[in-house]
């Protein structure tokens, strides 16, 4: 696994794009109904931990941007949002989540393959983004981020999650640097503790 994301490093981006589908497309492919279940319940219990009422998500418009095998847009259709769409470069993970999504009858929820680098949706869609694991495995995390935000609605909520260190990370947050976060602090009503720490760390160690 490791030397294959190595070589992720010298391809073009549409090989980059294709590459990654490929190896993390089967990720959630393999879980059985109680261990898919169990990552559904971990969304909620998140979201508990972190004091965010999930009632709020009542007649929202959400998307899951690298939705893999759709755990996050069940999680998201259970707590009432109105419409609920999914992402992913992987078709195999597209068409598991759509399964998933048919068997829980939940028409209102719908993944499609597309990429976090071009998300094909209009400025200020949806009410609530969730991005986990995903756009530090892109080529450009900086693009896919301004994404993210660029789909979400003024006061909507992001919840992204990255793991990402050393020179990756300090790369991440040269291209989105502090000004700018603060800057889109009028859109954004809250980001994913751990990344905001790290960045604003990032921020302190590079003056």
């Amino acid at each position: 696994m490791v030397s294959e994301i190595h070589r992720l490093k010298f391809m073009s981006q549409e090989q980059y794009q294709k590459k990654t589908g490929a190896i993390y497309g089967t990720l959630f492919s393999n879980y059985g109904d109680k261990l898919f279940n169990d990552s559904v319940e971990l969304f909620f219990k998140r979201h508990k931990r972190w004091g965010i009422d999930t009632e709020w998500f009542q007649g929202k418009s959400c998307l899951d941007a690298g939705c893999g095998g759709g755990r996050f847009m069940v999680a998201l259709s259970r707590l009432g949002a109105r419409e609920v769409k999914g992402i992913d470069i992987s078709d195999g993970a597209v068409n598991l989540a759509n399964e998933r999504l048919r068997e829980r009858g939940f028409p209102n929820a719908e993944a499609a393959v597309a990429s976090v680098l071009k998300i094909p949706f209009a400025d200020n869609r949806f009410d609530y983004v969730v991005s986990s694991g995903v756009i530090h495995h892109t080529p450009t995390p900086h693009v896919a981020f301004k994404e993210l935000v660029r789909v979400l609605k003024p006061r909507g909520k992001l919840f992204l999650s990255i793991y990402i260190v050393g020179f990756a990370l300090i790369s991440f947050v040269r291209n989105i640097d502090r000004k700018k976060v603060i800057r889109l602090r009028d859109k954004v009503r809250f980001l994913f503790r751990n990344t905001m720490n790290n960045i604003h760390k990032m921020q302190k160690a590079k003056k």
